[in-house]
């Protein structure tokens, strides 16, 4: 079964409130530190990837 079905109808409306309001302030606050290292990480690695590859 879903793993959804399992909270009923109610329980998943009540989480949806509270999840987004809760996703929005722990995004904002996640964005700061992890998620930046990884977007830092991604960039860096595609765009020496790009320098390489048009030096070599």
């Amino acid at each position: 079964m879903d793993p959804a079905n399992d909270y009923g109808r109610e329980g998943i409306k009540r989480g949806r409130e509270k999840g987004r309001r809760r996703k929005n302030e722990e995004n904002r606050a996640r964005l700061s530190s992890e998620d930046i290292w990884k977007i830092l990480k991604s960039s860096a690695a595609v765009y020496s990837d790009l320098v390489w590859g048009n030096l070599w």
